[in-house]
């Protein structure tokens, strides 16, 4: 079962990034967030800072 996440990341030149993905775990998450903000801002991994990966419960 896929869980909605709310990733922060935080890009070097750009700033605070908040993405919401569909994912299986916090690793995919992450994961998933961290290859559209590459692929939106046409910047590298390693401009790329992790601050939060938070499962969003739905009651």
């Amino acid at each position: 079962m896929m869980f909605l996440f709310v990733v922060e990341l935080e890009v070097t030149f750009f700033g605070k990034e908040i993405k919401y993905v569909h994912a299986y775990d916090k690793n995919d998450a992450e994961l998933i967030a961290v290859q559209r903000i590459i692929k939106e801002l046409q910047c590298s991994k390693e401009d790329i800072s992790t601050i939060l990966v938070k499962k969003i419960n739905h009651n």
